[in-house]
């Protein structure tokens, strides 16, 4: 095999020699690549930005929060991934009654895909998705696997944890779990999460907290603050005064469609403890 520098021989032309001066852009792309991105990047998430627009980055959002004394928060609550699911009766033509429904993983409420039964010829588990899904399995279903008893099914974040997932039911008589796939909801007891928060509910907290920071708290902010984090979802916001501190009521629609609106409103109570120190938050029953 020749070698590739053979110094005085008639292949040392040009080529070589454009390469052995260009070949340290090579060594610094990623320094390039990164100077670009910081050249260019702007202040939005890739659901927010246009064609064109360059989206800045998770992990420089939450770095950028940290140099702004902003950790990432976490939100614990009783919640459950797959349990049963109670929504308000649906009004169909005036009249009050329920409907069969999805459930929308998103915004955490029931999406209605038809009213009358005559109107929609195949069963609703056709529309059903791992985002919209369905709480009952039809009669017949075939299972999508088997979780035995003691395997974790989900990670402390909620991603589903499929090597725990056997394909076939345990031969041992260890007790198990039958699986539908990601379209069904899951039967569970609730229990105890702790979840960070969304890198979208994340962002508008830090514009939240930086917006306080340079305009200071009133209840102005307040009220622009609130419309920012969960707009439509917290209303009726009455403040009331007293001698030494505020009483704010304010009242939840439960129906409302603002997605991932459990970890917004996380994010509202806490730019509403850590910034509005005389305010008490009420939420009327």
């Amino acid at each position: 095999m020749k070698q590739p520098f053979r110094h005085f021989r008639g292949e040392f032309n040009g080529k070589y020699l454009y390469d052995l001066v260009t070949c340290p852009n090579y060594a610094v792309k990623d320094i390039l690549d990164e100077m670009v991105y910081q050249a260019l990047f702007t202040w939005k998430l890739e659901d927010e930005a246009t064609e064109g627009e360059l989206p800045i980055r998770h992990e420089d959002i939450t770095n950028i929060a940290i140099i702004a004394g902003l950790f990432q928060l976490r939100s614990y609550r009783k919640a459950s991934l797959g349990s049963n699911y109670f929504t308000l009766s649906h009004p169909v033509n005036g009249q009050e009654r329920s409907e069969r429904g999805l459930l929308d993983m998103d915004v955490e409420d029931f999406e209605f895909v038809r009213t009358e039964q005559d109107d929609y010829a195949d069963d609703i588990v056709n529309e059903a998705t791992d985002r919209l899904r369905m709480s009952l399995v039809p009669e017949g279903y075939t299972p999508s696997g088997y979780l035995p008893l003691g395997s974790s099914l989900y990670t402390d974040t909620g991603e589903i944890i499929y090597s725990s997932i056997l394909n076939e039911p345990p031969t041992d008589g260890t007790p198990y779990t039958t699986l539908y796939g990601e379209k069904f909801l899951i039967h569970e007891e609730f229990f105890n999460i702790e979840t960070l928060l969304s890198i979208g509910a994340f962002k508008l907290l830090l514009e939240c907290v930086q917006r306080i920071r340079y305009n200071g708290p009133s209840v102005a902010s307040f009220m622009e603050v609130a419309e920012i984090l969960v707009p439509g979802y917290v209303y009726d916001i009455d403040i009331v005064s007293y001698v030494r501190y505020y009483v704010v009521f304010y009242s939840i629609d439960y129906l409302s469609g603002i997605a991932d609106r459990d970890r917004r409103f996380a994010a509202w109570l806490n730019v509403c403890h850590q910034k509005f120190k005389l305010f008490v938050l009420e939420k009327r029953a």
